[in-house]
Parts: C-alpha cells; sequence; structure tokens
C-alpha cells in the first residue's frame, strides 16, 4: 500500500520541515568507506563491515561532527531527529520498492532473451544459416556444451547419487536405517558428464545431449 508519506518520499520532497543541519545527518559520509559500508582489511583482501558506518561500533565517530551543529533545546532535537528518522525509513521503503521491481523488469528481459534466442536458433536452422551478420552485430550458432538428461532415475546407479537428510540430530541417530526412503537424493550430473568425456560411457539411466545455442557479438 502506498502512502501519503511514500508518495512525498518518492517525489523528493520533505515529509517535515526540517532543519538543514539536521538534514545533513541523512547524507553525512563515512571517511572510512566513502559510505560503502563495506572496507578491506588492513593487510588483507579480505573484506568486512566499515566499523564507522550505521550500526557499526564507530558509528558516533561519523555523527558526532554534525550532531555537535545541531541547535535547540534537548526536547527540540529529539523531535527533528525523531522526524528525520520517519523521512529516512520512508525513503528506503520507497527506494527498495523500486529496488524490487527492477530487479523482476531485469529478470523478465533475461527470460526474454533466452525465449528469443531459441526462435533465432531455429530459424537459422530452418533456413540452413550458421551465422548472420550486419555492421552492428553478428548471429551465430555455436555448440553446446556436452550435457546429459535422466531419463530413468532409478537406473542411474548410486554413486552418481548424493542423498541429503534434514533431521534433529536424536531423530537421525534413532532411524537410521530407515533414512533411505526420507532422504532427498539428488544426481550428479556433471560427474556423469566428466566420465562420459573421460570413458565415452553412457551412464544407465540417461542421454547424452549436445546441441547448439545462439550468440549474439556486438
Amino acid at each position: 500500500m502506498v502512502t501519503a508519506l511514500a508518495l512525498r518520499a518518492e517525489h523528493g520532497l520533505a515529509l517535515y520541515d526540517i532543519p538543514d543541519e539536521y538534514m545533513d545527518l541523512a547524507d553525512a559520509e563515512c571517511p572510512e568507506c566513502g559510505g560503502e559500508g563495506r572496507i578491506t582489511e588492513l593487510g588483507s583482501l579480505a573484506e568486512a563491515d566499515c566499523p564507522m558506518c550505521d550500526g557499526g561500533r564507530d558509528a558516533e565517530r561519523v555523527l558526532r561532527p554534525y550532531i555537535d551543529r545541531l541547535q535547540g533545546e534537548v526536547r527540540d532535537q529529539a523531535l527533528a531527529l525523531g522526524k528525520l528518522t520517519v523521512q529516512l525509513e520512508t525513503e528506503a521503503a520507497v527506494l527498495e520498492a523500486h529496488e524490487d521491481l527492477l530487479a523482476r523488469r531485469a529478470e523478465q528481459r533475461r527470460r526474454r532473451v533466452v525465449a528469443l534466442k531459441r526462435f533465432i536458433l531455429l530459424t537459422l536452422e530452418a533456413g540452413g544459416l550458421r551465422n548472420v551478420k550486419d555492421p552492428f552485430v553478428t548471429v551465430y550458432r555455436q555448440a553446446s556444451s556436452l550435457g546429459v538428461d535422466i531419463i530413468d532415475e532409478e537406473r542411474v546407479p548410486s554413486r552418481f547419487k548424493r542423498a541429503t537428510v534434514r533431521l534433529p540430530l536424536d531423530e537421525l541417530r534413532a532411524n537410521w536405517p530407515e533414512l533411505e526412503a526420507r532422504a532427498q537424493v539428488e544426481v550428479l550430473k556433471a560427474e556423469i558428464v566428466d566420465e562420459l568425456k573421460q570413458d565415452g560411457v553412457v551412464t544407465p539411466g540417461t542421454q547424452p545431449r549436445r546441441g547448439e545455442h545462439v550468440r549474439v557479438r556486438a
């Protein structure tokens, strides 16, 4: 549900009349990481949460210069800061909603690319063409990596299967002999393909697959 506050925040409007020195707190930039929230630890390539950012153990060091500039009585400061938190929470909610929408749109376009490439492949195959190009793009067929389809999982040897059981430890110990029936079994396709490449032997219950896909180079 979009509230009036959210609509105002979305259009860059202040929800309240908040003095500038308080609004400066909203965009106070961490001098340690530049506001990224992550920092490379000294002498290491590993990243860690920046200790000076919001919520970090030294976050007050970032905000203190701004807080020292605040004017007015304690009551007025608390009220102004409270309004600022409402403003920031509302803006965050609006930004998150946009992020979700953009992510859904991006995923829809990726799926559309897959569908279009399948159609292009069928078109090139029907026309007996390997590639087409113009000054801007080259569209061509390329052999796909070797894969396998599982046509009868029961026939696949157990060495190509991994069983996963999620139970409390006590129940696991008490029901060990009967666990196979309750296990979630995964067929290890990558290992089947590796053996197929190495020995040329087709694993029972599987069918080799090597097709083509379309590449587009701009």
